[in-house]
């Protein structure tokens, strides 16, 4: 589910803000649904604070590792790491598990 987009030149702050929004009624839904360790991340205030060294917001991509599991499922997992946006420590995000159409990647978007 794609929640930001990049806003057009046409639209305003309030634009932007219902993204987040959504987004945040979103994380509501799901939050329990989640494994403990994942839901504690999620709810985390540094992972919504731009101003925490530990928020990815405006971290540089340093590695994409996507794996496929060999097994009827295929399966794949993913690790990303990203240098932090004060560029004092390495990100590093890992999902099991993962299936369905989940990649759309452009670097010029």
């Amino acid at each position: 589910m794609k929640f930001f987009r990049k806003l057009k030149p046409e639209e305003s702050l309030e634009e932007g803000l219902e993204q987040c929004r959504k987004y945040n009624e979103h994380m509501k839904l799901i939050l329990p649904k989640l494994p403990p360790e994942t839901r504690a991340f999620a709810h985390e205030d540094c992972y919504r604070d731009p101003n925490s060294h530990d928020c990815p917001h405006d971290g540089w991509l340093s590695k994409l590792e996507v794996t496929v599991e060999e097994n009827e499922a295929r399966r794949l997992n993913v690790r990303l790491e990203l240098l932090g946006a004060y560029h004092d420590r390495l990100l590093t995000f890992r999902y099991s598990d993962v299936y369905g159409d989940w990649l759309h990647f452009s670097m010029y978007e």
